[in-house]
């Protein structure tokens, strides 16, 4: 997740692009993944991801013990979270920020789970 000024304002982006730019993650179904959530920003940020449950495995590199399954994640800031989870559900999905005012702002993708 990052920040850029534009000539629209603030524009809040994942994977270097925002909602209106972005290319849907195309996903296997069934197959263990996990996925590092980088804050390149100072605000924090709720990770929210429809349809799919993950666990969280690391916080900045180190192991932690959170147990259960979730479906969002706080992502402090200038700090990356590792989760991991099967994409067992299909469908197309969204992820976001929680905060729906980054959300409207571009912090916003899809998932193609296959």
């Amino acid at each position: 997740f990052d920040a850029v000024n534009s000539a629209l304002g603030l524009r809040w982006r994942i994977n270097g692009v925002t909602w209106a730019d972005h290319e849907a993650i195309e996903v296997d179904r069934d197959t263990p993944s996990t996925v590092l959530l980088r804050n390149l920003a100072g605000p924090e940020h709720p990770f929210h991801l429809h349809g799919q449950f993950f666990q969280i495995l690391e916080r900045d590199g180190a192991a932690v013990d959170e147990p259960g399954l979730r479906d969002t994640v706080l992502v402090p800031g200038m700090q990356d979270v590792l989760i991991s989870t099967r994409f067992d559900n299909p469908g197309r999905w969204m992820a976001h920020c929680h905060i729906l005012e980054h959300a409207e702002l571009g912090m916003m993708t899809e998932m193609i789970v296959e």
